[in-house]
């Protein structure tokens, strides 16, 4: 995961590198549902409902599974806007 290194190299500069992926545990699924309320049910009229599939991609039982040790898949930023992307070619 070079990008996120790279992004959080001033933390694990400060703090080190325990702390660095502390963060990053607690930051993907947020970051993941985040992206997925943005990107993918942004066409979706209700608040609420934007807010829930933003909350079911993004803390879901895959990506909440994966928080005991597997950082890369608890950081899925791209998948929704891959999604997306590829909803727009099609």
């Amino acid at each position: 995961m070079p990008l996120a290194g790279v992004v959080m190299t001033p933390v694990t500069l400060a703090f080190g590198p325990l702390v660095t992926v502390n963060v990053l545990f607690f930051l993907g699924p947020v970051a993941t549902g985040l992206t997925a309320r943005w990107w993918l049910c942004r066409h979706v009229l209700h608040e609420a409902a934007r807010l829930v599939g933003g909350a079911v991609i993004g803390f879901g039982p895959f990506v909440a599974g994966q928080l005991g040790g597997h950082l890369n898949f608890t950081m899925l930023v791209l998948v929704p806007v891959l999604l997306r992307l590829g909803e727009d070619v099609l």
